[in-house]
């Protein structure tokens, strides 16, 4: 039970960081910039070992554990996610009411997208996910392990890729009538589902492909 609240609190605390790099890009009018800026999300996660579900999904379902532990352990972090950008969300849209107006046209336009165009957008986000922090696993002590991070975020932003939990704190963001209704839920749940495929794409590779020489060409 101990590690269930442990693995939750480090989840919510994903989705206030999240949320913080949502923020900076709301507010920024270059968007080159906001999305540079938005990186520092990621990175604190990375560095206090925080659980995001776009940061864990390609190692959770790659490892040996039982389906059921690795079903159960996502579904904590997505839970904690959301928790942690609805409850920043709320509470910064309550105190900046005018960013609620840009995150509600936001979160609208994004709505407007068919459902395979969505899923799309979040599998090549996923792939990204990946690569940034993994890249970061693999470099621990180098400076070379922020790299990935600095360049894959801005690169899915930038791209219009469909990141779950940044939905997330983007529909906090808007109006509660954009918000809590039964579309957006459908809208993350795709979102999900892509980030979650296109974060195991990577690592199902190197295990099932490159068994041999653990690595690519």
């Amino acid at each position: 039970m101990k590690k269930v609240f442990q693995d939750f609190a480090k989840a919510v605390l994903s989705g206030f960081m999240i949320g913080i790099g949502g923020t900076v890009y709301l507010n920024c009018s270059n968007k080159i910039v906001g999305s540079f800026l938005f990186t520092i999300g990621l990175i604190t996660i990375c560095e206090f070992g925080f659980n995001l579900y776009t940061g864990k999904v390609g190692y959770t379902l790659i490892n040996g554990q039982k389906w059921g532990d690795k079903l159960s352990f996502l579904g904590i972090v997505i839970l904690g996610n959301y928790v942690g950008t609805m409850i920043y969300g709320l509470a910064y849209g309550a105190a900046r009411p005018e960013l609620r107006q840009t995150a509600g046209e936001l979160c609208t336009k994004k709505l407007e997208q068919n459902p395979l165009t969505v899923f799309l957008l979040a599998l090549c986000c996923g792939i990204l996910m990946f690569i940034a922090v993994d890249a970061y696993r693999k470099n621990a002590g180098n400076v070379a392990k922020y790299v990935a991070i600095l360049i894959g975020i801005p690169t899915f932003i930038l791209s219009g890729f469909e990141h779950s939990i940044a939905d997330m704190v983007y529909f906090a963001f808007a109006p509660l009538s954009v918000n809590f209704q039964l579309k957006t839920y459908g809208f993350l749940l795709v979102v999900l589902i892509g980030n979650g495929l296109g974060g195991v794409l990577i690592p199902w590779c190197q295990k099932y492909l490159y068994a041999e020489t653990g690595k690519g060409a």
